[in-house]
Parts: C-alpha cells; sequence; structure tokens
C-alpha cells in the first residue's frame, strides 16, 4: 500500500481507515456504489457476487463478521434511504472521497 496514498485515507479518521483495511466486502460495495450508483442489497449482493448477508453485513453491521461501527452507512460512507418497499444504499459525499481513495489502493 503506498504510504501516500494510505495517509490521504487515515485522514478521514481511524475508524474508516480501519473500516477500508478489515473488510474487502465493503470496498467492494463502497466502490460498487460509486460506479454503479444507488441500489438495495439484493442489487449490491447480486452486483458484487457477495452473498445477501455478507452485504447487509458490510452495509450496516450484523454483531458477527461485520461489526456495526465499521460499517458503511454507521461510518458515514453510505445512506439508507427508505424506498417504497426496501432499504436503497448511496454513497454521501464523504463515501464518494473515500471510494475515489479506495480506487487508488485496491484493485476491486
Amino acid at each position: 500500500m503506498d504510504k501516500a496514498i494510505a495517509g490521504k485515507l487515515r485522514a478521514y479518521g481511524d475508524i474508516i481507515y480501519h473500516s477500508m483495511i478489515r473488510s474487502q466486502a465493503r470496498r467492494k460495495i463502497l466502490l460498487d456504489l460509486k460506479r454503479n450508483g444507488p441500489g438495495n442489497t439484493t442489487d449490491l449482493s447480486t452486483r458484487t457476487g457477495y452473498h445477501y448477508s455478507n452485504t447487509r453485513g458490510a452495509l450496516v453491521g450484523n454483531g458477527e463478521k461485520y461489526d456495526s461501527e465499521l460499517s458503511l452507512v454507521t461510518t458515514g460512507l453510505a445512506n439508507a434511504d427508505p424506498g417504497t418497499k426496501e432499504i436503497i444504499y448511496s454513497l454521501t459525499p464523504t463515501g464518494e472521497e473515500v471510494a475515489n481513495i479506495v480506487e487508488q489502493i485496491w484493485d476491486n
């Protein structure tokens, strides 16, 4: 990992830094939201190839494999907007900035 780029990611705080380095699923879902736009959990699972439970865990946590405090929604990288039937997830402005850095660090 390039130290200068990693430093840019760390500038967003330890929680976001650890959220990104500890989970490929969170990184991949973050980048999918950037590249393909908003979606519900099923959309994101299909687009990324992750099982629904892993996708949901990366987005909001599940108390087991995925800590809620490191989730994309809790860290402020993604919004959870109630749709007509399901919650629609989208990037926040900070999520967009972090996704740009993640693209430079990892080849997801």
